[in-house]
């Protein structure tokens, strides 16, 4: 799933060019989240980002969960490029089912609190 601002017709227009040469389709959520989930605070001055994020469904509990996302950074007077952002550990959690990225750690096998 991708959660999406609609009003980021750029970043929009990169998914439908997507599943346009790709084939592939997924549910796109529109405008779910406050609009400030969409937006980046790079750490420099007058530079942001905006996002579109990707979320995986929990093989366990079946809910959507951001994993990433994909980030244009910009300023009011160019473009910087593109950033590409996912979370290894995060993917793993959906795609096994668990409860908290935690429970990947080594120290999980020793604790029932960690999850």
């Amino acid at each position: 799933m991708v959660r999406a601002n609609s009003s980021d017709k750029d970043l929009m227009g990169s998914l439908v060019e997507y599943v346009s040469a790709t084939g592939r389709n997924f549910p796109i959520e529109y405008d779910s989240k406050p609009r400030e989930y969409y937006q980046h605070k790079i750490g420099l001055e007058g530079i942001v980002g905006r996002n579109f994020n990707i979320a995986l469904r929990n093989a366990a509990t079946g809910a959507f969960n951001d994993v990433g996302n994909v980030i244009a950074i910009e300023s009011d007077s160019r473009s910087y490029g593109t950033e590409i952002a996912l979370g290894a550990t995060v993917i793993l959690q959906q795609t096994f089912g668990l409860s908290s990225m935690h429970e990947l750690g080594p120290m999980a096998k020793f604790s029932p609190d960690i999850a």
